[in-house]
């Protein structure tokens, strides 16, 4: 992306035929063009004197533009999981390793992330290997590793338990107790967007081992709404491009002096100026977002992604809806005209508590119906007798907790998250 600044008017038309067949978008003192074709506009652009030209830093522009690396096939020999891959993982694997070993996959949930990072693992060496991932997933990872390979993995529960030379999966929580000195071959990341806040302190704690990891993979399924959430993970895989986020510091009036002209948030976040105490201090807000297209070209630079419907042929939804009783009609009517007298006269914190607290009644009425029926299921041989592994999704603690002493009761293996 090209940025021009002042009022200035050329035709776009003359630039698409000095450059015959290539895709030239113009918009708002914006013009998107092909990297290939990035120094021969610019020389364009200056040739004909339109005004001052915010053009790309030269290490981004040769870090975007920089060639793939082609992995060592013989090398996949020796992947254990590699048999196991679905054809399109195979593909994401390969595509992943032309990164050259630091890479984002952002495929949806469901496609195999996990299997691939193993994979991941394999290829590069199982010695000094650390997973970080929610404490929640952390069983299902070891799971997931023994399962497809013979390699040895250490979980890493509490600081009392000692870190191996292979595999250590560990939580997010966790990796603020990891020695600071210690140089990992491979750093696997799961759900990544944990560490979108620079500020925190895991955040800060992973940067710092991320620094003189040999490999390293993050992984991610949740989409990001701002461009500030993508700076920590980026600069995690590459901090010697990724090195500075603004020029203002916290509460300065002038940006500081620094060499590199290359800011992430000043480029992409859209900075905000946030007048604080009585006016004399001025701090940045970075929560807006511009220059997309150019972040993009960067994302897609590190990242490989497949979406579930483009690999998977699933048969299409059945939506059914089940009715239950609740509680009685009148009775509801009553409370929700005792909130509305609350939020007119107490506030609306008050009646945001007594909304919270009916919806609780009401799901507490309903559970006895959802139980009744997942027993249902269980004694019509749908889910007992299946082969087939099935998700039960619920909102409420009471009613996890509640299907989970049912299946108990009825001999069902499941697996509560």
């Amino acid at each position: 992306m090209v940025d021009y600044n002042g009022d200035c008017t050329f035709d776009v038309k003359s630039i698409a035929d000095t450059f015959p067949g290539k895709s030239i978008i113009h918009s708002d003192k914006h013009i998107s063009i092909q990297l290939s074709e990035y120094k021969n506009v610019v020389d364009w652009f200056e040739s004909q004197a339109l005004y001052r030209l915010v053009l790309l830093p030269d290490n981004l522009y040769d870090f975007i533009s920089r060639a793939r690396s082609k992995p060592d096939y013989t090398r996949f020999e020796g992947i254990q999981v590699y048999h196991h891959l679905r054809d399109y993982q195979k593909k994401l694997l390969w595509d992943l390793l032309c990164l050259g070993g630091r890479g984002f996959n952002l495929s949806e949930m469901g496609t195999g992330k996990t299997i691939v990072a193993i994979g991941f693992i394999e290829y590069y060496g199982t010695d000094n290997v650390l997973v970080v991932c929610p404490s929640s997933t952390r069983q299902n990872m070891v799971n997931e590793i023994r399962r497809f390979t013979s390699h040895e993995v250490t979980l890493i529960k509490t600081t009392r338990t000692p870190l191996s030379n292979g595999i250590n999966v560990i939580s997010f929580d966790m990796v603020r107790a990891l020695p600071k000195r210690k140089v990992w071959n491979t750093i696997i990341v799961d759900e990544s967007h944990y560490v979108k806040n620079l500020a925190a302190k895991r955040t800060k704690a992973l940067l710092q081992i991320s620094k003189t990891a040999g490999h390293m993979l993050l992984m991610s399924g949740t989409p990001l709404s701002k461009p500030v959430e993508l700076y920590s993970q980026l600069k995690s895989l590459y901090p010697s491009v990724f090195r500075l986020f603004s020029q203002f510091t916290r509460f300065s009036k002038k940006p500081t002096d620094v060499a590199t002209p290359y800011f992430f948030g000043d480029r992409y976040c859209k900075p905000t100026r946030v007048y604080v105490g009585k006016g004399s201090h001025i701090m940045y807000e970075y929560k807006g977002s511009e220059r997309l297209t150019e972040l993009n070209a960067i994302l897609k630079s590190v990242s490989i992604r497949c979406k579930k419907a483009d690999v998977l042929h699933l048969p299409p939804k059945h939506r059914r809806t089940r009715y239950v009783n609740s509680l009685d009609f009148k009775t509801s009517r009553s409370q929700l005209e005792r909130i509305e007298i609350l939020r007119k006269g107490v506030g609306q914190m008050v009646a945001n508590r007594e909304v919270s607290k009916l919806v609780r009644e009401h799901s507490a009425c309903k559970l006895p119906f959802v139980l009744a029926y997942i027993k249902n299921l269980v004694n019509e041989h749908i889910l007992k007798n299946s082969r087939e592994k099935h998700i039960l999704f619920a909102h409420h603690l009471s009613y996890i907790h509640a299907c989970a002493e049912v299946l108990t009761e009825m001999d069902m293996d499941f697996i509560q998250i």
